[in-house]
């Protein structure tokens, strides 16, 4: 099941993100969660560009890093990325394609190397619904993990 992220939740994490800014750090606070919020948004636009992970996922970083920061948002990036990881591992698991996505991992790895480009990774139309994951969720996993301090 794949659900949209609404504009409109992310435009009201950013606004209560930098009111809360201001009260906290005054008029600092702006400063403070523009960069917070906007490290992410340039960070990750690659990711988003070769179609590795969806439009929304960065925005919901870039909202986390409005309110604790950059360093923090990417914190619960990489801790995403390894959750997303295992959760992956898991799905392809228990669907059986694990080998059939490693062999398109290793080709797509090889394409790279051989033209020198980097394209697409995901194509919906192309590898269907079923092998991706909601990313949203191993960011949500993520932030529980950084908040409770068990990030390395």
């Amino acid at each position: 099941m794949h659900l949209k992220v609404e504009n409109r939740l992310i435009v009201l994490g950013w606004c209560i993100g930098l009111l809360l800014r201001i009260r906290v750090s005054g008029i600092y606070g702006v400063v403070y969660w523009i960069f917070g919020a906007s490290v992410p948004l340039i960070l990750l636009f690659i990711l988003f560009y070769f179609k590795m992970i969806g439009a929304a996922d960065i925005k919901i970083i870039s909202v986390i890093g409005g309110f604790y920061g950059a360093v923090y948002s990417i914190k619960v990036f990489i801790m995403a990325l390894f959750i997303g990881g295992i959760l992956s591992v898991i799905r392809c698991i228990r669907f059986g394609y694990l080998k059939n996505r490693m062999k398109y991992f290793a080709e797509y790895i090889r394409n790279i190397i051989k033209t020198g480009t980097i394209g697409a990774y995901y194509i919906r139309e192309r590898d269907g619904k079923d092998a991706a994951i909601p990313f949203t969720a191993a960011i949500g996993l993520s932030f529980f993990t950084v908040y409770c301090g068990w990030f390395i």
